[in-house]
């Protein structure tokens, strides 16, 4: 109640790539409990087909790796993540 009240909304999906089973089972049991708009945002992801289904809703191409999206990931250049979890500000783009 207190994360809801002061920071609603935070979260606008988390996406769960191959989650094993254990964690599958473990959201099932909790999902019951879950406001319905929370677990709306919970996105789990099995196979190959449907992670590029649901990424590439919210990934262009062009930002994207290999990996994230066989065969269209185009992002080959490597990524400074010092940069960008040291130095940029969350409220402004990688590329700003």
């Amino acid at each position: 109640q207190i994360l809801q009240s002061y920071h609603p909304g935070r979260l606008k999906n988390l996406i769960i790539l191959s989650p094993p089973y254990v964690l599958l089972g473990l959201y099932k049991m909790v999902k019951p409990f879950l406001d319905p708009a929370t677990s709306a945002k919970f996105i789990i992801v099995k196979g190959d087909k449907q992670k590029e289904m649901e990424l590439s809703k919210i990934v262009d191409p062009e930002q994207a790796m290999p990996v994230m999206l066989p065969g269209k990931g185009q992002l080959t250049t490597d990524v400074d993540c010092h940069r960008f979890l040291y130095e940029v500000p969350f409220h402004r783009l990688y590329d700003d």
